[in-house]
């Protein structure tokens, strides 16, 4: 279930997001609405993608390398989960 969640003011300052695409800051503020309580979040890129763009008809390798550039510069970490 999401979560309401606020960007801060130092979310527009971050030097290192900045670097990345416009698409990909947006992805990393959905992430947090889809994140649970430890900000975990179901790293399916299908199921990413539907969730964060309903409406919208994204190609998935696009979609994956949005998460790869936030993943590049370490504000998301991708794992295996059992």
């Amino acid at each position: 279930m999401s979560r309401t969640r606020t960007v801060k003011p130092d979310f527009w300052d971050d030097e290192k997001l900045s670097s990345c695409t416009r698409d990909s800051r947006l992805v990393y503020i959905a992430l947090w609405n889809l994140s649970d309580d430890f900000g975990v979040v179901k790293g399916n890129p299908v199921w990413l993608c539907s969730n964060i763009f309903p409406f919208e008809t994204i190609n998935q390798k696009t979609f994956i390398g949005w998460l790869l550039e936030l993943e590049k510069l370490r504000r998301i970490l991708m794992f295996p989960a059992n």
